[in-house]
């Protein structure tokens, strides 16, 4: 899914689930190491986010989903979608 999207869906966890992959595609896309840093730091805010968001929901309905089941959601969207460019 694209970040854009996902904005305007207005699903938090969308959204957030959105930039962490954009994050990852943009850390595996070899950025200048300046940049690095600060897409590493983005991503584990963003996990932390996750984290915080399926905690408060888990406490709510009794189940969270783990984090690989997180990731694997998050992988089987970004196949459906296609390749996407980030431009930093």
């Amino acid at each position: 899914m694209r970040v854009s999207d996902a904005v305007a869906g207005g699903d938090r966890r969308e959204i957030l689930l959105a930039l962490r992959q954009t994050v990852a595609e943009a850390i595996d896309g070899n950025p200048h190491p300046r940049d690095l840093s600060a897409l590493v730091r983005a991503q584990v805010n963003i996990n932390r986010e996750l984290a915080e968001l399926e905690a408060a929901n888990a406490s709510k309905t009794g189940v969270a989903p783990s984090l690989r089941e997180l990731q694997d959601r998050a992988k089987n969207r970004a196949k459906k979608k296609g390749p996407r460019v980030l431009v930093l």
